[in-house]
C-alpha cells in the first residue's frame, strides 16, 4: 500500500505535510494492514484510537501534524492477541508486548518509565522511531499503539469494595510501571492497601516479565466484574481519566482512513468527545519527534552514532534518508539542498566568482558538503564582483 502523492509535499488544514511525514504514515499504513489481517483471521475486534480516531472522523485519513497510530481492543481481544502474535507476525513485523524487553540501562539512565506502559506495539524493525535514546538494546522501529479496553469503576455492584480494589489494582500497577517510585511508596507509614505489604515487597524482588504478567493478569479478572463503564489500560493510570461507556464500543462501522478502510465504534461521536470535547476545533498538537525514517533501520541509527565515519550508502540520494556524522538527515533536507545547489550552479553559470563562509565554510572544511544539522548556505564575494 502506498499513500497518495507520497513523493510530493502537500497543504492539509493549514499544515505543511512534508514527503518525511507522509514516508512515516506509508509506513504505519502497512502497520495497519498487517495488524487488520491478523484481527480479521481470529474474529478480534478493534478500533481506531484517540489522535487515530480523530483522524478517521475529521481528516478521513491522519491528523496533519500527527505522526503516530493508536488502535484499542477490548481486553479479551487483546488477551487473545497475545497468544497468536508470535506465531503471526513475522520479520520485519514485531509485536513488542511491553514486559517482554530485557533492558539495560546506558550512559548511566535509572530504570524507570520505559518499558513499563501497559500496552502493546506494532514494529517494522527495518525503520527507526527513536522514542528512548537511552536504551540501545530495545527494539525502536516504526510502530504502532495497541491498547486494551478494561473495566473500570463505578461498578454495578459493590461499589465501595471494587473502589478499594481499583485502588490496590493502581497500586499493584505502579510497582511494575516504576520499581523506584514503588519502594519510595513502601517507605510511607501512611501507606494501607488490602495487597499485603509482604506481596508487594516480593512483587518487587521480581522480573519485569513477571511483574508484568502478574499485572495483566489482574486486569483479566476485573473482567469478571460487572461494569458500564471501560476505558484504556494506560487512562486507568492517570488522574484524569477518560471513561466510556462500554455500550459505545458495541457496534463497528468501517470509515475510510487514507487509502484503507478502519474499524470504530458507531458511538464515535460520545468517544470523541469524552477525548476532546468540541473535537471538529483544529488543533495543533506536539508529535512524537524527528527521528524517525523508513529507510535507516534503527540498529544502523545507534551503529551510526558511535561510528560516525562510517561512509553513507545513500549519498545524495534524494528519495532516501542516510545517517551522516551521527545526524539522521532526511529526503526533505536533502531536497532542500538539492535546490540550494542549484542556485550555487546558477551562480557559476553567470560566471560569478565567490567563497564560502561563516558555517558553510565550516561544512566545507569538515564535511565537505553540507553540515547534517544546517539548512543554510553563505557565499562571499568581492565589491566589485557583488556590483557586477
Amino acid at each position: 500500500m502506498c499513500i497518495n502523492d507520497i513523493d510530493r509535499d502537500e497543504i492539509r488544514s493549514g499544515f505543511l505535510v512534508t514527503t518525511d511525514r507522509k514516508k512515516l504514515w506509508n509506513a504505519q499504513i502497512n502497520l495497519i494492514a498487517e495488524f487488520k489481517r491478523v484481527c480479521e483471521k481470529y474474529d478480534l475486534r478493534f478500533f481506531a484510537d484517540s489522535g487515530t480516531l480523530l483522524g478517521v472522523v475529521r481528516h478521513h485519513g491522519f491528523i496533519p501534524w500527527d505522526d503516530d497510530v493508536d488502535l484499542i481492543m477490548p481486553r479479551a481481544d487483546y488477551e487473545k492477541l497475545k497468544t497468536v502474535a508470535e506465531k503471526e507476525f513475522r520479520y520485519p513485523y514485531y509485536f513488542d508486548l511491553w514486559y517482554e524487553n530485557d533492558i539495560k540501562p546506558a550512559n548511566g539512565f535509572a530504570l524507570k518509565a520505559y518499558p513499563f506502559i501497559p500496552f502493546a506495539k506494532l514494529r517494522d524493525l527495518r525503520m527507526t522511531h527513536i522514542e528512548f535514546w537511552q536504551f540501545e538494546d530495545i527494539h525502536q522501529g516504526v510502530f504502532i499503539d495497541i491498547f486494551a479496553l478494561d473495566s473500570c469503576p463505578p461498578y454495578t455492584e459493590k461499589e465501595i469494595e471494587h473502589a478499594r480494589q481499583f485502588r490496590a489494582l493502581q497500586e499493584v500497577f505502579l510497582t511494575c510501571y516504576d520499581p523506584l517510585a514503588s519502594e519510595e511508596m513502601l517507605k510511607d507509614p501512611s501507606f494501607s492497601t488490602i495487597v499485603w505489604r509482604k506481596n508487594l515487597e516480593d512483587l518487587l524482588k521480581k522480573p519485569l516479565k513477571e511483574r508484568g504478567r502478574f499485572a495483566e493478569e489482574l486486569l483479566v479478572n476485573y473482567e469478571y466484574y460487572e461494569s458500564k463503564y471501560v476505558a484504556s489500560t494506560w487512562d486507568l493510570l492517570s488522574d484524569e481519566r477518560k471513561i466510556f461507556e462500554r455500550a459505545w464500543f458495541d457496534e463497528t462501522i468501517y470509515m475510510p482512513f487514507e487509502n484503507i478502510e478502519v474499524p470504530v465504534p458507531k458511538k464515535f461521536d460520545e468517544v470523541l468527545k469524552s477525548y476532546y470535547g468540541d473535537w471538529h476545533e483544529l488543533k495543533n498538537y506536539r508529535t512524537h519527534g524527528l527521528y524517525n525514517s523508513p529507510d535507516i533501520s534503527y540498529e544502523k541509527f545507534f551503529e551510526s552514532r558511535h561510528n560516525p565515519m562510517n561512509a553513507s550508502e545513500n549519498f545524495l540520494r534524494r528519495d532516501s534518508d542516510e545517517m551522516r556524522n551521527e545526524f539522521l538527515v532526511k529526503t526533505n533536507q536533502k531536497r532542500f539542498w538539492k535546490v540550494q545547489l542549484n542556485l550555487i550552479e546558477q551562480l557559476e553559470n553567470l560566471g560569478c566568482k565567490f567563497f564560502a563562509i561563516d558555517q558553510t565554510l565550516y561544512s566545507v572544511i569538515k564535511y565537505r558538503g553540507f553540515n547534517p544539522e544546517d539548512d543554510f548556505v553563505r557565499i562571499g564575494m568581492t565589491r566589485s564582483e557583488f556590483d557586477r
